[in-house]
């Protein structure tokens, strides 16, 4: 694995590290904040008051100098470019002596239900406060393992998977994971309690050309079943059009199509990205897998597993993976998929036109249709999709501030992160938002924020500083200390 250490930049060789492992190593232990002193305020709250929660920032304040360190921030600019956010769920995880080992499972994404991508918008960011030996129970990943949904048992006891790997870390360790990535709390068989605080961080703004720094092209290391994908990834982090067609080959077509429902996950997404290669010669035929994938996946969509424990974060299907790789060829065959007479079908198309981005542009009269479907995951991706698509005509704000009062909590989630991303104000949108941060679910109003801070306005940041005044401010106050 990559480590960035001290106030080192991430490199392109780091970065391509993270991309095929799906972990990246920090260290903020060079000209960083007090880890010591943060640990024992940590052990202090969790003795006294039990976890804090997402009150964990406010409680220990400091930690916001780990996030904020400037390699931490480095590699997160890297990844998530520029403009990116912490999202309001924290948890911190204390391991105490004599603590069983998880099993091994992925994060879902904070109860919504979006689709799992091999493109990184949204992070893990683990923080240790003190240093993690073997005995401790350090958190165990698996290594170029985050694109496949199962593995070959998921009881952290009884198996060693292929590129497992204990984080045994120097205090003041950060270890960004793309949010896909398989990972257990390992058995703490030592005397001393393990602190790991997770954060989590996400993408506001599509990739442009040299942001990230321009760097070289994708280096194939000629082994990695996934290479094809992490190419992709590496292309589209740095904002970089798809490689020119190869010339159509049907016998080669033929036998890939085949590959796309592969039980093996690898096989199933390098026939998808090989197919995509044959550019808009390929897109019926992933088009027409796209529309039969979706119909079989209805029917086990809501089933929990390790690999999603809610039953709401599918992975992508590979046929969706193609059509994204390809392009904006792929845009004027997944439109009509969105009047799809299937929901899941309309909520893939809508989906994979949102992993699309901005190259998705003529898609837009489409989606704001869409934004109105009878099918709450349908809407749900209909407004997410318009916020990575990233442009803003009064039909995109007029849709995405109707969609504020949604009767359901995703959809209001993503219409605020997408207000967020665009950061216009409209008719009807600071009204929306200010409404939205007195919502029933903390993560909108946490988003709500976010979008009223980025669209900067005097209205919109008279009714963010409004809502302080009602907020739980008071970080100290506690039943012992009520005054």
């Amino acid at each position: 694995m990559g480590w960035v250490r001290g106030v080192e930049t991430m490199t392109d060789s780091l970065l391509g590290t993270f991309v095929r492992d799906g972990v990246a190593v920090v260290q903020t232990d060079i000209d960083g904040p007090d880890h010591a002193a943060i640990c024992e305020r940590l052990h202090t709250v969790y003795d006294s008051e039990g976890n804090p929660g997402n009150n964990i920032l406010p409680t220990v304040p400091e930690i916001a100098d780990v996030y904020n360190h400037p390699a931490v921030c480095s590699a997160l600019t890297r990844i998530l470019g520029p403009e990116y956010r912490m999202h309001g769920h924290r948890h911190g995880h204390r391991t105490l002596p004599g603590s069983k080992p998880q099993g091994w499972h992925k994060d879902s994404t904070v109860y919504d239900p979006t689709v799992r991508h091999p493109r990184p918008r949204f992070l893990l960011a683990l923080y240790y406060p003190q240093t993690v030996t073997l005995d401790m129970g350090p958190t165990g990943v698996i290594a170029r393992r985050q694109y496949i949904p199962d593995i070959s048992d998921a009881d952290q006891e009884r198996t060693t998977e292929p590129g497992q790997t204990p984080l045994c870390v120097p205090a003041g360790t950060v270890v960004l994971a793309h949010n896909d990535a398989w990972h257990c709390a390992m058995a703490n068989t030592s005397d001393r309690p393990r602190f790991m605080l997770k954060f989590l961080f996400e993408r506001l703004e599509e990739p442009v050309p040299g942001v990230p720094a321009d760097a070289g092209a994708w280096e194939s290391d000629g082994e990695d079943p996934f290479d094809l994908v992490h190419a992709d990834v590496w292309r589209w982090l740095h904002g970089r059009e798809v490689p020119a067609a190869l010339a159509w080959a049907q016998d080669d077509a033929s036998e890939l199509k085949l590959g796309l429902d592969s039980a093996d996950r690898a096989v199933a997404l390098r026939s998808a990205y090989a197919l995509a290669r044959y550019g808009e010669s390929a897109v019926g035929l992933l088009r027409d897998a796209l529309v039969d994938q979706s119909n079989r996946a209805q029917a086990s969509m809501g089933t929990k597993s390790p690999g999603d424990p809610h039953g709401i974060n599918p992975h992508a299907l590979s046929s969706a993976c193609g059509l994204s790789a390809i392009g904006a060829p792929a845009v004027s065959a997944l439109c009509p998929l969105l009047s799809h007479a299937s929901w899941c079908v309309r909520m893939m198309a809508a989906d994979t036109l949102g992993n699309l981005g901005p190259c998705a542009r003529e898609s837009v009269s489409a989606l704001v249709h869409a934004v109105s479907d009878d099918h709450p995951r349908v809407r749900r991706h209909g407004v997410e999709a318009l916020g990575r698509i990233g442009f803003a005509d009064n039909s995109v704000v007029g849709a995405l501030a109707a969609r504020l009062a949604d009767s359901e909590t995703s959809v209001r989630h993503n219409a605020c992160l997408s207000v967020a991303k665009l950061a216009v104000e409209g008719d009807g949108v600071v009204a929306g938002l200010q409404t939205c941060l007195g919502d029933p679910d903390r993560y909108v109003r946490d988003v709500a924020v976010t979008a009223l801070r980025r669209i900067g306005t005097p209205d919109a940041l008279n009714v963010l500083l409004d809502s302080m005044v009602v907020s739980r401010w008071c970080d100290l106050t506690t039943r012992k200390r009520p005054f």
